[in-house]
């Protein structure tokens, strides 16, 4: 699942949650999410987008985003031959020409892993989608870092040895 933010020029929408900015000059808002925080225009349109490759875990997908009570709206794009970046590419692009002075910010999730061989196995799609997206005028990509258990696992074991290096050294005086 992707997010997409499109800064539509001049009209005035406004996003849920957020609270406003307190500066007259800029009609800002802050989007905290996960701990970062990004800047989303007061004129933005905020949308989530899933490519259904599964149509048993789109559907499953689909009934947990409604039973969560998010107030983005899901996007769900059909992918007959269980392509993913077509797609994506596709659907941004058509709002570029729907729109072509608006900025669409992509953000897509990348795992972090705990081991080197584990980079070969995941974000290889997120990887091809971000470089087509790249050489896209008008926009932008953000990548939303999320760890995934081997990531912590490996995290913990470095503390451990660095407490570990840490007493023997100071042992040995």
């Amino acid at each position: 699942m992707i997010g997409l933010v499109t800064s539509r020029y001049g009209e005035a929408t406004t996003l849920s949650g957020m609270p406003r900015s307190d500066s007259s000059h800029c009609s800002t808002r802050r989007w905290v999410s996960s701990g970062s925080t990004s800047t989303v225009s007061a004129s933005s349109v905020l949308e989530a987008l899933t490519v259904a490759v599964d149509p048993e875990e789109t559907d499953r997908l689909v009934g947990l985003w409604h039973d969560t009570g998010i107030d983005i709206p899901l996007k769900v794009i059909a992918s007959p031959y269980r392509e993913v970046t077509s797609p994506i590419i596709d659907y941004v692009r058509n709002i570029r020409n729907e729109s072509p002075r608006d900025v669409v910010t992509v953000y897509i999730p990348e795992y972090v892993v705990g081991h080197w061989w584990e980079q070969i196995l995941h974000n290889q799609s997120a990887l091809r989608l971000k470089g087509r997206l790249l050489f896209t005028p008008g926009v932008m990509v953000t990548s939303v870092p999320y760890h995934l258990a081997s990531f912590t696992r490996a995290e913990q074991r470095l503390e451990r040895e660095a407490a570990s290096d840490h007493a023997r050294r100071s042992y040995r005086g």
